[in-house]
């Protein structure tokens, strides 16, 4: 495949799990990929596996997402020797499990910089290099958490305040009572092709008006919507059920096609950027 041939991407969080599985992605479909993560040599691994596929492909870099100079520095090395960048994944994030009184101000500041600021840091680094080069893609992973308050989790909920969707909650699950957040995919799905049957449980529903279309709901509710602003695409959904054990079998029994959902959703990502 070859729908991103001559695309330049940085991946954020790419030693493992989301993030490697991204930037793999995008190497199979002909693009030029710089992993970022402050696992060195986690990342590295990634690359090594990635150019050894399809040599000149991968670019491993280590960066704290949350260093603005270091930002500017990747933006400079990646561009140096591949001309600029199309494509920012967003895709970096810490979790810290504290209840509120136990939560000190440097945990609290530490999860804030890394998920907020640090995507607002490669948005700002990279927008240059695009506008330069006629456009680009941002994609930003967020989570259930910015409409949700849990326990435990103060930190992490208000760093995820700052890329929210709607404030309900629906398709709650009881256990392992896994049927309770089943949704099924239509034939024919322009954004889930493959995908007949997933798994979202305890989303947000979402409120769709033009230009956005929904492309995936549940008793006359919206789960899944797409929409263009400009030359951007917008995919959103109200939780985060692309997790490492909702797509690689461990835990979801086999009728589930999460991980093709996950493949279908890359595909769409990058079917978008074709479209300027």
């Amino acid at each position: 495949m070859s729908r991103l041939a001559g695309k330049v991407a940085i991946v954020t969080g790419a030693a493992r799990g989301i993030g490697a599985a991204v930037a793999e992605r995008f190497v199979l479909e002909g693009a030029r990929v710089a992993l970022l993560d402050k696992r060195a040599e986690l990342c590295a691994a990634v690359a090594d596996r990635l150019n050894a596929a399809r040599s000149d492909s991968a670019l491993a870099l280590a960066l704290d997402i949350t260093d603005e100079a270091g930002w500017l520095r990747i933006v400079e090395e990646v561009g140096g020797p591949w001309g600029g960048v199309d494509i920012l994944v967003n895709n970096a994030g810490i979790m810290r499990v504290q209840p509120l009184t136990e939560c000190d101000g440097d945990t609290f500041r530490k999860v804030i910089e890394t998920n907020l600021v640090g995507a607002y840091l490669g948005m700002r680094a990279v927008v240059p290099s695009m506008q330069a080069r006629g456009g680009g893609s941002i994609i930003n992973f967020s989570s259930a958490q910015g409409f949700e308050g849990r326990f435990g989790m103060p930190a992490y909920t208000a760093s995820k305040f700052g890329i929210r969707f709607n404030e309900d909650h629906f398709n709650l699950v009881n256990g392992s009572q896994y049927e309770q957040g089943a949704i099924t995919v239509p034939a024919g799905n322009p954004v889930f092709p493959t995908s007949r049957k997933v798994y979202i449980k305890e989303l947000a529903t979402l409120q769709v008006k033009g230009p956005a279309t929904t492309v995936l709901s549940k008793e006359g509710r919206n789960i899944v919507a797409v929409a263009r602003y400009g030359k951007g695409a917008v995919l959103a959904v109200g939780d985060p059920w692309l997790y490492n054990e909702y797509t690689d079998g461990r835990k979801l029994p086999a009728a589930y096609d999460n991980f093709k959902a996950a493949q279908d959703i890359v595909r769409w990502t990058i079917s978008q950027t074709k479209k300027k």
